[in-house]
């Protein structure tokens, strides 16, 4: 209709209704309208959809309105799509905005198993929190590549979030974690030595009872001589 007003007026019907008939018109009038509502109210028709509405949202990612791109996330989010994994990537690395950007983080880590990729690089960002909340979206993981990155960061990390998040994901893999909390026990950090040794001591490994002894009877502080103790 050429009168914009009940264009918008027959979106926010149809919207009620959560019209999938309307999906393909919704989509050009939320592309090319000339009016701001009667994009406005396409876009919240296009969010009524959910999973039928799909590809619209995950084209809205692309759009110059921050508002857009942070409520197609929402949306994305909501009914956990699998096909918009790689853009909310990239609006984490790309995006200005802090609110867009807080929200693409937020739905990637719900993603679960396509994102893993995607979280395991972030594992070496120079934010201890983005590294901490990569690696709670990663436990309970059976990937071996991802299982050798949390490694990885468990050996050398020295801040204490995203070590304790990795320790809680070696402890949730069980007897694989037992090389990486072997080869925590040789790390400089003390922390590390630490949960290294009630990592064994959970999994109850056998082959760490010469490297733990050697640390009980060297010089360590207090705290890891009586964990290497227990472990004993």
């Amino acid at each position: 209709h050429a009168d914009h007003r009940v264009r918008r007026s027959c979106l926010e019907l149809l919207t009620v209704l959560k019209s999938t008939s309307a999906l393909k018109r919704a989509t050009e009038l939320f592309n090319v309208d000339e009016d701001p509502t009667v994009r406005d109210s396409a876009f919240r028709l296009l969010q009524s959809l959910g999973k039928d509405g799909e590809d619209s949202l995950i084209a809205a990612l692309a759009s110059p309105q921050f508002e857009y791109r942070r409520g197609a996330i929402q949306t994305l989010a909501e009914f956990k799509s699998q096909k918009c994994v790689r853009k909310v990537a990239e609006l984490v690395d790309a995006e200005t905005d802090k609110n867009v950007k807080d929200a693409a983080w937020k739905c990637l880590l719900s993603l679960g198993k396509p994102a893993e990729p995607y979280l395991v690089k972030f594992l070496s960002d120079a934010d201890s929190n983005i590294r901490k909340d990569a690696l709670t979206g990663l436990r309970g993981s059976q990937d071996d590549q991802t299982m050798s990155a949390v490694a990885k960061v468990f050996e050398q990390e020295a801040e204490e979030g995203p070590l304790h998040q990795a320790y809680d994901f070696l402890l949730k893999a069980g007897p694989r974690a037992e090389p990486a909390f072997l080869a925590g026990l040789k790390s400089v950090r003390q922390p590390t030595r630490l949960k290294s040794i009630l990592g064994l001591k959970a999994i109850r490994s056998e082959k760490a009872l010469d490297p733990v002894s050697e640390v009980f009877l060297g010089d360590c502080p207090p705290d890891v001589r009586a964990a290497c103790a227990d472990y004993l």
